[in-house]
Order: structure tokens, then sequence, then C-alpha cells
């Protein structure tokens, strides 16, 4: 089984397709993973959107996933990864969303250390993903 959003499912529903498969031939067969690929690549093309396939929609789904700010291990399942390493991958991918963690480290630890400042303002570099604050 696989999760969808309320919208995903109505659309689907109101298909009216019989059986357990979403993309079916006319006698009732499952389309095969490239298949379904192929459609996808010349809609997206028909639609002017080169370069998008399904990879690049699986992509998407994982980078909204990490900008929402969802646990790793809940990405990687609805990923379908088998290893959370393959997740990670997806993580630089949240930069500005750091600072609501911190903000939220610095709410529930603030009445611990009343005189400790902490600065929201983090750069995240690409190459070496160390934190420093912000001159």
């Amino acid at each position: 089984m696989i999760p969808l959003t309320t919208r995903a499912a109505t659309i689907i529903q109101r298909q009216g397709r019989q059986g357990p498969h979403v993309f079916t031939q006319s006698d009732g067969q499952a389309y095969s993973v490239d298949q379904v690929g192929m459609a996808v690549i010349r809609t997206a093309n028909q639609a002017q959107l080169p370069g998008v396939s399904l990879h690049t929609l699986r992509h998407t789904f994982i980078s909204r996933l990490v900008q929402a700010g969802r646990p790793l291990p809940e990405m990687a399942a609805l990923a379908g990864h088998r290893d959370i390493k393959m997740t990670l991958r997806y993580a630089h991918l949240a930069p500005s969303h750091l600072r609501a963690g911190i903000q939220a480290l610095e709410q529930r630890t603030s009445h611990h250390s009343a005189g400790l400042a902490l600065s929201t303002e983090l750069r995240v570099t690409p190459v070496s993903r160390e934190f420093a604050e912000s001159a």
C-alpha cells in the first residue's frame, strides 16, 4: 500500500479504475515502470516541461519532505530507501529550515541558560557542511 494525499486519492477514485493498479492498459494489465516513465517524459515535453521524469518527480517529492522538516526515518520510508544514507543526500536542501531547529532548541533550553546568547543566523557551506555564525 502506498500512502497518498487526499487530493491524489480523490483523483484516482474519480478515474473509476478497477483493480489494484493506477496505471493500466485497456485490458486491465499494469503498465511497466519503464512505460509509465516514458509517458511522464512525453507528457512533460508536451507541457513544455523538459527534463521532468519519474526520477525528478521523486527528487521533488523527497525535497519537499525535507523542506517541510519531516523526520529522516519517515522520509526514508516514504521514499522506499533501504538505507537512510540515501535520504541524507537530500539534507543539503534544508539550510533555510535549520534556523527553526535551532530556535526550537533555544526555546527549550532558554530557561536553563538565561545568560547564554545563541545566534540563530547560520551559514551552511556546501563543501564542508560546517556551521558558522554569520558576520
